[in-house]
This record gives C-alpha cells, sequence and structure tokens, in this order.
C-alpha cells in the first residue's frame, strides 16, 4: 500500500530508507546499510561515552562553565557538551537501525520521532562547540574588527540549538502520525521539513566557518611571539586541531545541508531510483557517524599538553626559569578565569589546545615582568623619568604578550 514509508508503482514497492526498509526493491541493500550503520553509531557511541567519562570524572571536567558572571547565558563547555550529545545521537541512531531491521516499533510516528531526535542531538554536538567558540571570540578584548557579545552568541546559539527540536520534530512526527491516512499531506510535511533542514544546516555551517577562522586568526596573531621563543609549532599544533574539527563540521553539516535540499527537491524521485536510493540512504546514515569518530580521534591523538609551553599554567609550586612544567594544576587569574590546565596525557583538548593557550602564562617570563615594572617605577637618580615616557599597562602578562586577552570565561 502506498503511503509516507512505501512507494508502489505496478507492484513494485521503495522504502523511505528513514522509517521502513521492509518489503521493497531496496530491502537487502538498505540491511546491509543498516548493519554498517549500526557498527559506526556503535564505535562512535562508545568512544562518545568513554572520552566524555574520563574527561569528567578522571580529569576533573565539567559540561557547564560555573565560573564568575560574563553576561552569557549559555556557557557550555566546547568539547564534553559536544561529546554528551555525540553519545546520545549514536544512541539513539544505533537503536533505529535495530528497529527497522528486526521490524519491531511499527508505528511510522514513533520512528519518526526516534530518527529526527538523534539526528537534532548530532546538530545540537556540533552547535554546542560554535557557541563554546563564540562565547570565547566574544570575550576576547583589543582585537580589530567586529566581535559578537555574549547576549548575541546567546540568542543566536540558542536559535540554532532549540530550533531542530522544536520545529523539525513537530513536522517530522506530524508527517508519520499522517503517513498512511493522508499520504499527500504527509509527503507535504516531509519536504517542508527538510527544507527546514536545509536552511538550519546551511546557517550553521556558515556560522561555524565564520568562527573557526575568527578563532585561528585570534590565536596565530597571539602566538606570533613564539616564533621567538622557539615554541611556535608546538602552539600551531594545538590550532591545526581547531582546524581539523572545525572543518570537519563544516564539511558534514554543508553535505547534510545538500543531501536535505535533494530530498526536500527530489524525494519522490530519489525514492523511486534503487541505486540514487542506497546511495543517499548510504550518506544520509552514516555521514554523522563517521564524523563523530573522525572528530574524537582528533581530540585523542592530539599533542601532549606537557609538551606545548603556551598551554602550560604559571607554576605554583618551585621553579626556576629553565624548568617551568606544572602538571595538573590550574591557576586563575583575579576575576577568576582559569589560565591553563597542564597535563600529560592527551585526552585533553576542550579547544584547550587553543583556547586555554590564549590565557596561558609563562611563571619565569612574568617574573621578568614584574622585576622590569619594578625597575621601571623605581627613581634613577642619574636618569630622572619623563613623564613623556609610556608606563607598562597594570594588565599585561609579559613583555611578549598579545594584545589580545580573554576575559573570565572559562574553557
Amino acid at each position: 500500500m502506498d503511503s509516507l514509508a512505501r512507494q508502489c508503482s505496478d507492484g513494485i514497492c521503495h522504502c523511505d530508507w528513514r522509517i521502513e526498509i521492509q518489503n521493497c526493491e531496496e530491502h537487502e541493500g538498505l540491511y546491509y546499510v543498516s548493519i554498517i550503520n549500526i557498527a559506526i553509531a556503535g564505535l562512535g557511541g562508545l568512544m562518545s561515552i568513554l572520552l566524555l567519562g574520563y574527561r569528567l570524572f578522571i580529569q576533573g571536567h565539567s559540561l557547564w562553565n560555573n565560573g564568575p558572571n560574563t553576561g552569557a547565558f549559555l556557557k557550555p563547555k566546547p568539547v564534553d557538551s559536544m561529546l554528551l550529545f555525540f553519545a546520545i545521537h549514536s544512541i539513539l541512531h544505533l537503536l533505529q537501525s535495530v528497529f527497522l531491521i528486526l521490524d519491531i516499533a511499527r508505528n511510522y510516528a514513533f520512528r519518526s520521532f526516534f530518527f529526527e531526535f538523534g539526528m537534532d542531538f548530532a546538530y545540537g554536538g556540533v552547535t554546542l562547540y560554535l557557541i563554546g567558540i563564540a562565547q570565547t571570540i566574544s570575550q576576547s578584548r583589543n582585537v580589530s574588527g567586529w566581535l559578537p557579545s555574549p547576549r548575541v552568541v546567546d540568542v543566536v546559539g540558542g536559535i540554532f540549538l532549540f530550533s531542530p527540536f522544536l520545529i523539525n520534530t513537530c513536522f517530522s512526527v506530524s508527517a508519520g502520525v499522517l503517513a498512511e491516512s493522508s499520504v499527500s499531506t504527509a509527503r507535504a510535511l516531509a519536504h517542508i521539513h527538510y527544507a527546514a533542514w536545509t536552511v538550519e544546516c546551511g546557517g550553521l555551517g556558515g556560522a561555524v566557518l565564520y568562527a573557526g577562522i575568527r578563532l585561528v586568526r585570534i590565536l596565530q596573531g597571539h602566538h606570533n611571539n613564539f616564533k621567538r621563543r622557539g615554541h611556535y609549532a608546538a602552539v600551531q599544533s594545538g590550532i591545526f586541531k581547531i582546524q581539523m574539527i572545525v572543518a570537519a563540521f563544516v564539511i558534514a553539516v554543508w553535505g547534510f545541508a545538500v543531501i536535505c535540499l535533494f530530498y526536500f527537491a527530489l524525494r519522490i524521485q530519489i525514492i523511486n531510483n534503487t541505486i540514487g536510493s542506497l546511495f543517499m540512504g548510504a550518506l544520509w546514515w552514516n555521514l554523522a557517524g563517521v564524523t563523530i569518530i573522525f572528530a574524537q580521534i582528533v581530540v585523542i591523538l592530539g599533542p601532549k599538553l606537557s609538551s606545548n609551553p603556551a598551554l602550560r599554567s604559571k607554576s605554583t609550586g618551585n621553579s626556576n626559569s629553565g624548568n617551568d612544567e606544572n602538571t595538573g594544576t590550574a591557576d586563575r587569574t583575579n576575576n577568576g578565569s582559569t589560565m591553563g590546565v597542564t597535563t600529560s596525557n592527551t585526552f585533553y583538548d576542550e579547544n584547550d589546545h587553543g583556547l586555554g593557550s590564549m590565557k596561558s602564562v609563562d611563571l619565569s617570563t612574568k617574573q621578568q615582568w614584574i622585576m622590569q615594572e619594578r625597575q621601571w617605577q623605581a627613581p634613577n637618580p642619574l636618569n630622572p623619568p619623563s613623564y613623556m615616557q609610556k608606563k607598562p599597562r597594570d594588565d599585561d602578562a609579559s613583555p611578549y604578550a598579545s594584545p589580545i586577552e580573554l576575559g573570565p570565561y572559562n574553557h
């Protein structure tokens, strides 16, 4: 019977692989696509859970920034909150494939909701990463060009984050409810549904690309001084990780936008073409899972923080100018912001490779700066002070410090 889930003509039926794979021309191919999705989603979900658990319970990370008030309402920790949403997406996506293979939970409204809810969390994970980057940029000071205020980030980020849950899910469930009773209306709702996905993914991809480029340029400008100190390569390796994650997200989100655009405009033709349907279904089911695994590999295999001087915190114990390593400590400035956290393992990320480095200060360098400032302020009988001389600012962190400084937003 013709329905939203199955289109039949001359005794041959083609399935909408989002909610049905049984008794149709593509059954065997979609079965293997679902098996592959179970494997990818299972691996991605397991990696997300293990990595998130390690960061939360071993390293002491949190999902939300509880630092000083900066005027921002949405203050997720980018990587940790992203991992949580990716874990939920992977579990839901895996279960959806199980439902289709075993042909259980046959209610199309439920299957539509389950499929949609999983995609919402994948989209939400990327959005939380974007919000974390945007809040970091909004706290940067003395940077040329426009910077978004925390409230602008809250509004734009909130729209991106909640619109799929509120808008897309309603269209998806409504189409599922009418899947058999009013096929034409259900198909019209499906077209509108994926038109909304096209707009949302296109906008999110553009926002992630802009924020990523903006952040990388800020970090590169901030750390040009490391060329003189022999640590530039180490700093760049951290920036490279941000570039890799941003690039993966932009490709995935824009790729999904293209898929949704084709599905919006040519849904009937795609479903009725066996090869086209299998190709589109394979992309649709596995694009998010592959991107999730790639992003987590980038997080795990990053450079060790202990080898990156730009990411070290100020030493809190005994140290000398030749050895300023301080593993597992975090200092805070007068306003309570984290100066940086160091660890000897490779699991620490958080944009920590770049975001935390914008606030890192080398202790020996700072001590030299303090001594220099005291010498500047002390009267010199042989050379009376000139009122035309420029005094160092109180908030300068080092003689090499970039004018870029972050506010109290914690990463």
